[in-house]
């Protein structure tokens, strides 16, 4: 009879365990990522990362913002919109000086990709023969401009600078002879259209910048820790994927924008693979050496807004390997 009851006992507690309902897998971390530009292969890693999974192994849902000309990228991410940002590197410097609770967790374009580009019969051959000559500079890489007078000792009031925006007409035709642009965009729609060009890298002459930074809040940091460093792990880890995988990389880009030009977006990745895998490093990784170049080269232009200890725009915590 006991044995009964024992056997009867164990059945029971067989069927109330199969009616307990199994353990649901805790719901992701939502979180948004506001992209420096439109959709294009500069965010090839951050696609990957969501498309191949990487973000869910890390338990974030990811949602990715545009960017573009009319988005405050920094007040994105300090307004709370998004928890992560792109930025420049002397754009988060100049907000920290400002009071703005904004940190560097990781560099993904470790050169920066500014160069000026000149037509092949022009003449121009290096910085110092910008004296006399017309310049296009957008005004993000007026920083750039400056910078690299100042180092080959060409006097600001011996250029005019213009602002054309994207139209090269005045370039084709010789109105503007020096165009301050980004390496891995403008050169490529020219050489398609058919002209010679010549590139000047102001890596050349002493001006080292980094290029898209991804950022965000010192308050995320100190709250959750956890989160930033599953983040910046499955981004970078993205990135890694990408550029050993470039031509199917650059097919992602798809997914955010189906109208984009595949041969641009493939030449987009193989031209950036050098300013983000730059042999130095694992991808994302950051010098303290070089956020003080670039601290010291914004305070010497009169930039920076108020003294800060340079320390405050970045932290090494959510990097791994040599830096």
């Amino acid at each position: 009879m006991k044995r009964f009851r024992w056997i009867h006992h164990f059945v029971l507690m067989l069927v109330l365990a199969s009616c307990v309902p199994a353990s649901q897998p805790a719901p992701p971390d939502t979180v948004r990522l506001q992209l420096r530009w439109l959709h294009q292969s500069q965010s090839a890693g951050f696609y990957a990362a969501d498309l191949r999974g990487l973000y869910a192994g890390q338990g974030l849902q990811v949602e990715m913002l545009e960017g573009g000309p009319q988005v405050d990228l920094i007040e994105s991410v300090v307004s709370g919109q998004a928890q992560f940002g792109i930025a420049n590197p002397d754009q988060l410097i100049v907000a920290r000086a400002q009071g703005k609770p904004v940190k560097a967790v990781a560099a993904i374009f470790r050169v920066s990709p500014a160069v000026f580009m000149v037509l092949a019969d022009s003449g121009i051959r290096r910085p110092q023969d910008f004296a006399g000559k017309v310049v296009q500079v957008p005004p993000q890489l007026e920083v750039t401009l400056n910078a690299v007078l100042a180092r080959v000792g060409v006097p600001l009031d011996q250029i005019t600078r213009v602002n054309l925006g994207t139209d090269l007409s005045a370039f084709y035709a010789g109105e503007v002879q020096v165009w301050t642009c980004f390496v891995n965009a403008q050169p490529y729609r020219t050489r398609q259209e058919g002209y010679a060009i010549d590139l000047i890298y102001p890596d050349d002459y002493g001006v080292h910048f980094y290029g898209n930074i991804l950022f965000t809040t010192d308050s995320l940091i100190e709250d959750n820790p956890g989160l930033v460093r599953r983040f910046v792990a499955a981004s970078l880890e993205g990135w890694g994927w990408a550029l050993e995988n470039i031509e199917e990389a650059s097919t992602l880009t798809l997914d955010y924008d189906p109208g984009a030009d595949l041969a641009f977006e493939q030449q987009f990745l193989e031209t950036s693979f050098p300013l983000i895998q730059t042999g130095h490093g694992p991808i994302g990784s950051m010098s303290p050496e070089a956020w003080q170049h670039m601290y010291a080269t914004l305070d010497a232009e009169g930039l920076v807004p108020a003294p800060i200890a340079v320390e405050t725009v970045y932290t090494l915590a959510f990097l791994d390997g040599d830096r």
